[in-house]
């Protein structure tokens, strides 16, 4: 991202934040800012390069629960956007190491709930500014991330607060879970994504996933990458590259998976099929339903995607598993391991 550094030189040399020239409007997730020139827009997300630093502002847009109506009151519209706000707020601190954080209660000239998150001036704890806004029924969240906050950085986020503008038109509701996810662009040195590098491939992903390597040779690979706090509801990840048994091939081992996951479901199924998971090519599915509690399951409605693919002399295969409330977070895995899986030889 090599764009002019007007706004850090500006801070540098002791200059009024309001005297930094502007690049054209960024629009993010809906929002508008008035960013300079070393800022750049990524999906949902601001980037800024800042005292040598790489700051995030992540944007997200939710509308309300659909057993929130409009004509409810504002109480229980309070109580719902609270509750939502406070159980982010838990995700954030567990999954960026932070201990504590002071709560604010403005973003911009919003009104707002928020959590400063000190970190530990390193980017597996970075420094985590949050707030969540209710606007026109609809719940915005704002996410600020850098390893370390400095006096440039402070003034940046300041200035992209008091000119940013939330939209009036609501978002509709949320599309099915099964939708083909976007697929972000790369956000390089992300303080919320952890790196794994092994000898056969290396990705990317969340932060609040953690691998448990099972093996990792010139010859063969297996690791699952498990939710550091949900461990049982997920997501929940495992790729594996190893040299195909039999006869099997991409198309053979998808289909015995997915007739043995249709016989653990009560009930009917939804599923759609995958042929591609970023440049390769191979076969799988992305299936939802209930597993069966009779026979011993959960019971809880889950989604499982599946995807196999021939690599040269060997088979990758991946299995991305959750229970169907945190499907958002799949899909942002889904999209991670997209974008970024690189094979090795």
């Amino acid at each position: 991202m090599g764009h002019a550094r007007i706004f850090a030189a500006a801070a540098l040399l002791g200059l009024s934040v309001s005297a930094v020239v502007h690049a054209a409007p960024l629009v993010i997730n809906g929002v508008t800012f008035e960013a300079p020139e070393s800022c750049q827009a990524a999906q949902t997300t601001l980037v800024c390069k800042v005292d040598g630093q790489q700051f995030e502002l992540w944007v997200t847009r939710k509308p309300m629960d659909a057993a929130i109506k409009p004509t409810d009151s504002f109480v229980r519209k309070m109580e719902y956007f609270t509750e939502q706000h406070q159980g982010a707020v838990v995700n954030i601190l567990r999954s960026t190491s932070n201990d504590g954080f002071t709560a604010f209660s403005d973003y911009g000239s919003y009104s707002a709930l928020g959590a400063s998150m000190p970190g530990k001036g390193v980017v597996t704890s970075p420094t985590v500014r949050f707030a969540s806004v209710l606007h026109d029924d609809e719940i915005w969240e704002f996410l600020e991330v850098v390893a370390t906050r400095t006096p440039a950085i402070d003034a940046l986020a300041t200035e992209l607060r008091r000119l940013m503008v939330l939209p009036t038109a609501p978002v509709a509701q949320a599309s099915a879970v099964l939708a083909a996810p976007e697929v972000p662009k790369k956000l390089e040195g992300s303080p919320l994504v952890a790196t794994f590098t092994g000898k056969l491939l290396s990705l990317e992903l969340p932060g609040y996933l953690e691998a448990v390597v099972l093996e990792d040779t010139t010859d063969s690979l297996r690791v699952t990458f498990k939710h550091k706090t949900r461990p049982t509801a997920g997501p929940n990840l495992a790729i594996s590259l190893r040299a195909p048994k039999d006869n099997q091939t991409a198309a053979s081992i998808v289909k015995e998976r997915k007739d043995a996951l249709t016989a653990t479901m009560a009930g009917p199924t939804e599923s759609v099929e995958i042929n591609k998971l970023g440049a390769i090519n191979g076969a799988g599915f992305a299936l939802v339903g209930t597993p069966n509690k009779a026979k011993g399951f959960s019971g809880v409605e889950s989604l499982e995607t599946n995807f196999a693919a021939s690599v040269g002399d060997r088979v990758l295969e991946v299995q991305l598993t959750t229970e169907q409330q945190y499907a958002s977070d799949a899909r942002v895995v889904w999209s991670s391991l997209v974008r970024s899986i690189t094979l090795g030889k």
